[in-house]
Parts: structure tokens; C-alpha cells; sequence
């Protein structure tokens, strides 16, 4: 069976609950739960649409109510961000097993910026346990967090241009990253930088499981000399494998 791509399966998803996948940013719903509420773009049980995997399928209901057990935990990992500037969409990627168990997830799509949010999220998404597929095979679905809509006007977006050059000199600390942690592809950092050109706090997506690689790219920022932005927050996003290997 071939599979729907990961931005097909994110767009399903945030379909399903009446709203259309934000690329820039938080965008607006047709249901508005209390402004914080990182669960407003959940799917809906009555939506009746199937969620198709490798082998095996899950439904929108049986997805629902699984996370909707654990959602205080989900809720508490969002207790983690650097301030209240801190915004944005997290899409968690899944792979469960046919036993019901999770067999992979990782952070597919992020533009919040906070690694220790994510990070949490994906340690709460491990121990979820979910009926059998249907199909005997593994099942892939996407799920979408939303977070603090309201506080994106804390932070000015950034071109990639901004950043550009502080990140190319710096290169050889990813480098030694990749190699540590046997990681290869790209990936994308969103980073908020304050005053003196301060990392106030970055977070990490990957088309693929990153493992150890996310918190060690995650870290080698505090060592980039971004420029000043004067005193403002800036929001920062790049995909690090745009950089050149030469200066």
C-alpha cells in the first residue's frame, strides 16, 4: 500500500477539525478553546475518517481517545517554554505497531521553538498504547499541537538571510554534531534571539527520527554569534541543509 505523504496526512488531520494547516504560523479555527489550549486542533471522533498506514489503519476516534487520556500530560510538557513570546504549531509523526504499541515518533513539522517542549511531547507520545491496527501491519498518522496563538505578536519573523552568516561560521559545530550522533538529512531550527544576539530559545523538526542529534543542534546555537536585533524578539527559521560548504 503506498503512503499518503506527511504533509497529505498533517493536512487530513487539521481538515478533520474544520481549519486549514498553517505554514507561517498559528492560523485561525472555526472552534476556539481557551487561548492556550494546545489541543484545539485534536481530531473530532465523529469525523469518521480513517487514517491510513503502511499495512494497517487506525481512525480518527480510536486516535482521539487515546491521546485524549493523556492529554494532562501533554498539556504539562507545554509548562517547559523559555516565556511567553514562545508560539507556534507542533506535528507529531507516528508509526504504531501492530501490537498497539508506538514504534517510532518524532517532531515532523515544528515552528515553536522550544526543544524542551517538543522533547517532552515526544516522551509522553512513546507510551501511548493504541488499539491493534486493523490490517495487521503498522499504522502512520500525523498529530497537530497548537500553542499560544495570541503571543506570536510577542516576536518579529525573520528572514533566513538574517541569520545566515553567523549560522555558516558556526557550521563545524552541526558538523560535529551529525557525526556524533550518525545523523544525516536536512533539518530545521526555529530559534528566538533577543537582545546582544541572545538565544532565548530554538526548537527542532526533521523529516526523519533525529534521536540525540535534535538536543545536540539544539545546544551548539547558544555558541552562534547571531547579530543584535536591538530590543526586540526575533523569530528566526532555516533549514540547515540550504548552507554551502564553503565560505
Amino acid at each position: 500500500m503506498r503512503l499518503p505523504n506527511l504533509a497529505t496526512l498533517g493536512a487530513l488531520l487539521l481538515l478533520a477539525c474544520g481549519t486549514t494547516p498553517a505554514r507561517d504560523g498559528p492560523g485561525e479555527i472555526t472552534h476556539k478553546p481557551p487561548p492556550d489550549d494546545p489541543f484545539r486542533h485534536r481530531p473530532q471522533p465523529d469525523d469518521g475518517m480513517e487514517i491510513e498506514g503502511q499495512q494497517g489503519t487506525l481512525d480518527d476516534e480510536e486516535v482521539s481517545r487515546v491521546i485524549e487520556e493523556q492529554m494532562a500530560g501533554f498539556r504539562n510538557c507545554f509548562r517547559h517554554t523559555a516565556g511567553t513570546f514562545v508560539a507556534g504549531n507542533v506535528l507529531l509523526q507516528f508509526v504504531v505497531a501492530p501490537t498497539g504499541r508506538v514504534q517510532t515518533v518524532w517532531i515532523a513539522e515544528s515552528d515553536l521553538g522550544s526543544w524542551p517542549v517538543e522533547d517532552c511531547l515526544l516522551q509522553a507520545a512513546r507510551f501511548l498504547e493504541f488499539p491493534r491496527p486493523s490490517g495487521g501491519g503498522p499504522a502512520r498518522f500525523a498529530f497537530p499541537f497548537s500553542w499560544n496563538e495570541r503571543a506570536s505578536r510577542l516576536s518579529s519573523p525573520i528572514g533566513v538571510e538574517w541569520g545566515y552568516e553567523a549560522l555558516r561560521g558556526k557550521r563545524v559545530l552541526f558538523d560535529a554534531c551529525r557525526e556524533r550522533n550518525r545523523f544525516k538529512g536536512a533539518f530545521h531550527l526555529t530559534v528566538y534571539i533577543g537582545r546582544k544576539g541572545q538565544v532565548l530559545s530554538a526548537g527542532f523538526h526533521a523529516d526523519h527520527p533525529a534521536g540525540d542529534f535534535a538536543a545536540c543542534a539544539v545546544t551548539a546555537l547558544n555558541d552562534v554569534p547571531f547579530p543584535n536585533p536591538g530590543g526586540r524578539i526575533v523569530k528566526y527559521q532555516t533549514l540547515m541543509e540550504d548552507l554551502p560548504d564553503e565560505p
